[in-house]
């Protein structure tokens, strides 16, 4: 609780704005979720656009495995957070092997470096035999 409270000070929040105890903290958000509706119209495009971001930084033209994989773990992590209900009320894709693309997680990050770390060194390497003059 004390580091929210600190938190929310440095952005400027008045202090006694913000719950003091963990139990007033649970009754304030059940509180606001019992007053707040779900309006997945509002959210619908904004989870697309996150959806989508993977695909579209690693090039729609290539198709890439990894942006594809990118975005199957993005739909795994967030069903997993929020829960079905609120993935298909924002047509998130349904990941039939959600807990097996969650566990895979690791490997995909391992493979995601190496391919990072094979493309710059050939860059150096490139580098490198440009700048090269014989003595």
């Amino acid at each position: 609780m004390h580091l929210w409270r600190l938190a929310t000070w440095w952005m400027g929040v008045d202090l006694d704005r913000i719950p003091k105890t963990e139990e007033e903290s649970w009754e304030w958000l059940y509180s606001y979720l019992s007053a707040q509706r779900l309006d997945f119209e509002i959210g619908r495009p904004l989870a697309k656009a996150l959806h989508d971001l993977p695909t579209e930084i690693m090039g729609k033209q290539k198709q890439t495995w990894r942006g594809h994989a990118v975005e199957l773990l993005n739909a795994s992590v967030t069903r997993t957070i929020v829960g079905d209900d609120v993935g298909d009320g924002l047509n998130l894709p349904k990941v039939p092997l959600r807990q097996g693309v969650l566990l895979s997680v690791p490997l995909l990050f391992v493979s995601i470096l190496r391919g990072a770390y094979i493309q710059k060194s050939k860059s150096v390497l490139k580098a490198l035999d440009s700048n090269v003059s014989i003595i």
